[in-house]
């Protein structure tokens, strides 16, 4: 997984030198790797995506009885759904180097809408649960809570996002704790310890179901709760690959974008029959930083390379036939690193504040210990309607959207100046105040470029018919110029 970690006699003299110029310039989204090394860090990705897609559909298997071949059929069209929704995430979306996968955030819902079905239904069901309302719930949430969403909003969402997934990791390693702590021990000493190195017919499609609408009150009551969970996921992920890529935190704008590419994807997994719905991967963007790596072209190859193998089930099946305690260890060292980097965040606030230690602890705590009861007691929310039951349990059972709401109206509510919450107020545009992260990285202006689209959107967007509600949150903010008049200087009147 190491890509930059030589230690040569001429880095050791100047820190700041040739292995700071490699770093960064391994760390530029617009930089293609040699051929040889982008193919290889490509299906480094494509692993990292299958651990994820195998965990997924092994979970829903054995609640929904698939044979074998079913599970292949789905396979392939989750992998082809994503491969398709990280295709647009880097070109028309955020352009983040994010690759795309079924979030558990999608199945947490799917399993409760589950639990309330029976019979043929409950088989078919699942399917249109997350295709209805994504698209339109995704495009309002970032613009109006990233203002207000500094380092102790990001920092337990981020925590909570790397813990989200130590059980059914734990599960997947259980099949044999011996090769999956043997495999954790390679991937520690490859991504960390070893030095550097440098390398010098088609298959027919296995359409998964027959597209059918599925609009019921339940259905769309868990699409709901998939889309808002999803969303917080994959904002906290764009936060995360942004750190590992030394970049300012993305605009609203560039996240807008992004959730509207999932959406797109979403809705293409639920035309292809898939039963869950695609998200940025946080297992894939911590990646990122394991493997020192953030070009866009890695991610572009590895979208291409799962096109293709999600063509055929047979293909997939050769990726996805590895151990189940490979994809377990992979998760372990994976979402690690998204629960550090959750930790870094802490240092911009005043951690001695009494407000803060009780917001962190509180929300930490009540996400670990209320999806824990309300599955151990489904039978707790009755009211009588059944479409509310499955959205009040899908909410109470979904770690991400309940962090998310809960730091967030903690850190918003509870007094507190900006300094104990790590923010700063700095001039934006026209001179208004904005608020931005207290971490310095306000100054990084000059790499907001990453973030903007392609030229053919942009004028795209810029279209007279394009500019009103909801394009508008689409397209980056015009910058006027401010021209500043020449004052007179009363030396020229002087001899």
């Amino acid at each position: 997984m190491g890509l930059c970690r030589q230690q040569t006699d001429t880095s050791v003299q100047d820190p700041k030198g040739s292995r700071s110029t490699q770093q960064s310039r391994s760390r530029n989204v617009d930089w293609c790797p040699p051929l040889l090394l982008n193919l290889t860090l490509a299906l480094q990705h494509v692993l990292v995506q299958c651990s994820l897609l195998v965990l997924m559909v092994g979970m829903l298997q054995w609640r929904l009885q698939w044979k074998e071949t079913e599970r292949a059929q789905h396979l392939a069209s989750l992998l082809f759904s994503s491969a398709f929704s990280t295709l647009l995430h880097t070109c028309l979306g955020s352009c983040l180097p994010l690759v795309q996968a079924p979030s558990l955030e999608f199945l947490v819902p799917a399993l409760v809408l589950l639990s309330s079905q029976t019979g043929e239904y409950l088989r078919q069901g699942v399917r249109r649960t997350v295709g209805g309302s994504i698209e339109r719930l995704r495009r309002v949430m970032p613009r109006a809570v990233q203002r207000e969403s500094g380092p102790l909003v990001l920092a337990p969402v981020l925590c909570v996002l790397g813990f989200s997934i130590y059980r059914e990791a734990a599960l997947l390693c259980s099949d044999h704790w011996g090769f999956a702590a043997l495999a954790v021990f390679l991937m520690v000493i490859q991504s960390q310890h070893l030095r550097s190195f440098h390398f010098p017919r088609p298959p027919c499609f296995a359409h998964t179901g027959v597209w059918r609408p599925l609009l019921s009150a339940r259905a769309t009551a868990a699409g709901v709760v998939a889309a808002l969970a999803s969303s917080c996921s994959s904002m906290a992920v764009y936060c995360l690959s942004s750190r590992f890529l030394d970049a300012p935190r993305p605009p609203p704008h560039a996240c807008n974008r992004g959730l509207l590419s999932e959406g797109l994807g979403t809705l293409t997994s639920a035309l292809l029959g898939s039963p869950l719905g695609v998200a940025s991967s946080a297992a894939n963007a911590c990646t990122l930083e394991l493997s020192q790596c953030g070009s866009r072209r890695t991610v572009q190859l590895t979208a291409i390379l799962g096109l293709v193998l999600g063509l055929s089930p047979k293909l997939t099946a050769i990726i996805s036939s590895a151990p189940l305690v490979i994809y377990g260890a992979i998760l372990c060292v994976t979402y690690t690193v998204a629960t550090a980097t959750g930790v870094t965040y802490f240092q911009h606030g005043h951690m001695d504040s009494g407000r803060n230690i009780f917001n962190i602890g509180f929300t930490m705590f009540m996400t670990l210990v209320l999806p824990r009861w309300f599955r151990l007691q489904p039978d707790a929310l009755s009211t009588g309607k059944t479409s509310a039951d499955v959205f009040l349990l899908s909410v109470l059972t979904s770690p991400m959207f309940l962090i998310f709401l809960m730091a967030f109206l903690l850190d918003n509510t509870v007094s507190g100046s900006l300094s104990e919450r790590g923010l700063a107020r700095v001039e934006g545009e026209g001179g208004r105040p904005v608020l931005v992260l207290a971490d310095g990285r306000q100054d990084h202006r000059e790499k907001e470029s990453l973030y903007e689209p392609p030229y053919l959107v942009r004028r795209l967007l810029a279209l007279p018919y394009l500019r009103r509600v909801p394009f508008c949150a689409f397209r980056t903010p015009e910058r006027q110029e401010v021209v500043t008049p020449t004052q007179e200087m009363t030396t020229l009147l002087t001899v």
